[in-house]
């Protein structure tokens, strides 16, 4: 969730230059050019899900609480001295589970390379459809 936070916050990002881009392009739809990097500092406090979020942290380390599933993950894990992602008590059964998947090395590469494959496919075409909308032709080389 930070990430996020920081992300939208950060004016000098990728996630930045998207959103300038977006801003750009739907004004320019209305006939009007203008900086989408001011309206991108402009919205900052309209940014309800991350002053919301920066607002609760400073709150959970001012107050020195935490969120009530993380007091049980937190006494987990002072109590075993390892890091919990499970619910407390329901470690053990789920470490069972997980030995009785065999480990496989193609349950990695499949997804791995479906994603490569289907990305580049669609850029593909997604680029092909982009210059038949602008009037280019295969035909055209000089």
């Amino acid at each position: 969730v930070m990430a996020v936070v920081v992300a939208s916050l950060c004016p000098l990002s990728s996630w930045a230059g998207i959103q300038i881009g977006y801003i750009e392009s739907a004004f320019k739809l209305t006939g009007m050019e203008v900086s989408g990097f001011s309206y991108l500092l402009q919205s900052i406090p309209y940014r309800f899900f991350v002053v919301s979020s920066l607002l609760a942290v400073v709150l959970y380390v001012v107050l020195n609480k935490d969120l009530p599933p993380m007091i049980g993950y937190e006494e987990a894990t002072t109590k075993t001295m390892k890091l919990c992602a499970t619910e407390p008590n329901q470690e053990e059964e789920e470490e069972d589970e997980k030995e009785k998947v065999p480990e496989r090395w193609f349950n990695a590469i499949i997804p791995l390379v479906t994603l490569v494959v289907v990305s580049i496919v669609r850029m593909y075409y997604d680029g092909k459809i982009r210059l038949r909308v602008l009037g280019w032709k295969s035909q055209q080389h000089s």
